[in-house]
Parts: C-alpha cells; structure tokens; sequence
C-alpha cells in the first residue's frame, strides 16, 4: 500500500483527494519521449505524439492520483497538480417565501 504523501501545508494526501480535483503537466521542454509514463500508468493516461516525441495527458479523469507518473519519469517532466474542485450550485426546490 502506498504511504500518504504530504502536500505543502495541506495535510496528507488521502484527506484532500476527496476535496480536489487534479491536472496533469507535462513539460514539452523536458520530455524526451521515453514513454515509460506511458507503459507504467495503470489507468491509461498518457499517450504519445503523432511524431511520437513527445507524451501528453490523454485521460485526466481516468487518473487514479497514484503519481506514478512522477515517480517514474526520469526528466522531471510530469506534474500532478491538485485544485480545489468547484463546488456546485444547488437549486432549491420549493417556492420563496417571504419572512
């Protein structure tokens, strides 16, 4: 099992995932094309370039938040960024009464 990780001044990782979302960087610069990401990510995520050079993010919300990608990447070149999700509005459904 993997221990949870620490994310600067916001506590453990497994007590915010359920509050954020996340999205994936890749730094074009510094990706080589290794397609390691590729072959390691267990959720699909990644996928090559037409020129097959590059890497980028496919499926964001296939992301299981593992950070494998992170990890195993030699050049530093994925970041897995967590926001706060947007929360939604929720409509009443009765009328508006007058106090």
């Amino acid at each position: 099992m993997v221990e949870p990780r620490h994310i600067k001044g916001h506590g453990t990782l497994s007590t915010r995932l359920l509050e954020e979302s996340r999205v994936i960087r890749v730094d074009p610069h510094k990706c080589d094309g290794c397609g390691i990401c590729v072959y390691d990510c267990g959720a699909d995520v990644f996928r090559f370039t037409n020129k097959k050079d590059k890497v980028f993010p496919f499926g964001n919300k296939y992301c299981v938040n593992c950070f494998l990608c992170e990890l195993v990447c030699p050049e530093g070149a994925i970041e897995v960024v967590l926001q706060p999700k947007k929360k939604r509005a929720v409509a009443s459904g009765g009328p508006a009464t007058k106090s």
